[in-house]
């Protein structure tokens, strides 16, 4: 199968394979493909920041993009050995492991630029050839209807399927809200954060239950954010994965206690609902393993990332979905 991915103005869209839902919510489907796959219906393209795309699969941000990150994770090239005209280097696998990926190799050719990029991770392998060096791109987004910010791993989830559950509640800034569940058709959850005046722009969300060997980042979901236009602002985590701690944590440092946090049968709720000024950028989550999870939208993963940005930059990051890196 061969989808097509384009990257524009600093957003990665990445087009959808129609697919039914005995394969979409198939516990054996990998993360890594479950991704390109969509139902009848939905926007063919599903828009994500590159920070979000590398926990599914790092190759599939780029090549440059994951030079980045393999800089960051300290991957060196080594030496290498002769490969025909290029040079192959097969990556540690050591240094891998944060990033989710079990195998790397990046050709080298003899003017010295990338030229060829294979990853292994999460289930499925990523190869592509490096070419066009100079040449002018011009690369048009799809078309607003045809994308979805909110597609999941598993596509977008099916509908609710059973009555809704209070799973908390409580009043801040004002606000009184409540977060409410429902099982979903095929599996998994619907979620639905409801407040008087509203504060979501879509108060429903449904996420499938993420199979056992799931990485942690990737268990965790946002089915619920918001960006301040509201008298409150609004960040809620469904985790499938035990979460003992977390800190919401504002532009000018300053960290915060969730205002709910409830467990049961291995998954988790967590809810921040305050003030909007100033704003919470990011998240810390500490697992019962030991790891933290750094959390935010976009290409926001903590409050140095967020400082660095103007406040337009900040704003139109915190239009992105939430996501997790470990």
């Amino acid at each position: 199968m061969r989808l097509e991915a384009r990257v524009v103005g600093g957003s990665v869209y990445f087009e959808r394979a129609e697919a039914d839902d005995a394969t979409l919510t198939d516990p054996r489907l990998p993360a890594g493909e479950r991704v390109f796959l969509r139902r009848a219906g939905e926007p063919t393209w599903l828009r994500r920041p590159a920070r979000a795309l590398a926990l599914v699969h790092p190759a599939i941000v780029g090549p440059f993009e994951l030079l980045d990150l393999l800089r960051a994770a300290r991957a060196g090239l080594g030496t290498g050995r002769p490969d025909g005209e290029r040079r192959r280097h097969d990556l540690d696998a050591a240094a891998l492991r944060p990033l989710g990926a079990s195998a790397a190799t990046l050709w080298v050719g003899p003017d010295r630029r990338l030229a060829r990029v294979r990853v292994e991770a999460a289930g499925a392998t990523v190869d592509y050839e490096v070419t066009g060096y100079g040449a002018p791109v011009d690369v048009p987004a799809p078309a607003g209807g045809d994308v979805t910010d909110t597609g999941t791993a598993g596509g977008t989830a099916p509908a609710p399927a059973g009555p809704w559950v209070r799973v908390a509640s409580g009043r801040h800034e004002g606000v009184p809200w409540a977060l409410e569940r429902a099982p979903a058709s095929g599996g998994g959850d619907c979620w639905r954060f409801t407040s008087s005046p509203r504060l979501v722009a879509t108060d429903v969300a449904c996420i499938p239950v993420p199979p056992p060997s799931t990485p942690p980042p990737l268990a965790i979901e946002f089915p619920f954010t918001t960006r301040g236009a509201g008298p409150a602002d609004v960040v809620v985590a469904v985790t499938a994965v035990e979460v003992t701690d977390a800190r919401f944590l504002r532009l000018d440092g300053s960290a915060l206690g969730a205002v709910a946090s409830v467990a049961a049968d291995g998954r988790g709720t967590i809810v921040w609902v305050g003030a909007t000024r100033p704003p919470v950028v990011a998240a810390s989550l500490t697992t019962a393993a030991g790891g933290v999870l750094s959390c935010g939208p976009g290409t926001v993963a903590s409050v140095a990332d967020a400082q660095g940005l103007t406040p337009a930059e900040l704003d139109d990051a915190r239009g992105y979905p939430w996501a997790c890196t470990g």
